[in-house]
């Protein structure tokens, strides 16, 4: 199953996006703005000069989602601006529907990203303690937040979307259940 069609000027872009996203995250905690905001009028342009109104359509929808969909994350706190903005701007080069399957899989590489930072910073109890008191404030909202390290949830937006865009050029890698 092709979740994307290969596409290589948005996915050159998205790779440029990724990378330096990922990079700056992991040693800065931060995602520039300038990237991601580059990558989303990149991703509406190349959709309208390639495919027309309907890569328009797409490109937009899939923005909207990586947005929308990340921005009810950072709503309720539990995401960072910069990771929406990435979100947004892969969006608009995935196209829909295929950013849905980026936003999934990089949810999956998240908690991958976030078990290893855990256990790399020595922070496994805290992080134990702060999902308890984030549950706990779901059902009760006097319940006391507990401030945690962020970790860099850009990578794993980066690793979800450039696997989405490389099962486009080689299928195989497509896991089973797609």
């Amino acid at each position: 199953m092709v979740l994307v069609q290969p596409d290589p000027l948005p996915h050159l872009v998205l790779v440029v996006v990724c990378v330096l996203s990922a990079w700056t995250d992991v040693r800065t905690g931060l995602i520039s703005d300038y990237v991601t905001l580059s990558g989303l009028a990149a991703g509406l342009i190349l959709a309208v000069t390639l495919h027309g109104v309907s890569g328009l359509w797409s490109a937009a929808l899939g923005a909207g989602m990586g947005f929308g969909i990340f921005g009810i994350l950072w709503l309720i706190k539990t995401m960072e601006s910069g990771d929406v903005f990435l979100m947004g701007s892969v969006g608009s080069l995935l196209g829909f529907p295929a950013v849905l399957w980026g936003m999934l899989l990089s949810s999956l590489f998240g908690v991958l990203v976030g078990i290893a930072w855990m256990v790399a910073q020595g922070r496994t109890k805290q992080v134990v303690s702060n999902m308890v008191s984030m549950f706990r404030r779901a059902w009760k909202s006097d319940e006391p937040s507990i401030e945690g390290t962020p970790f860099p949830f850009g990578l794993a937006i980066a690793a979800g979307s450039l696997y989405t865009a490389a099962i486009a050029y080689w299928p195989a890698l497509a896991p089973s259940w797609l």
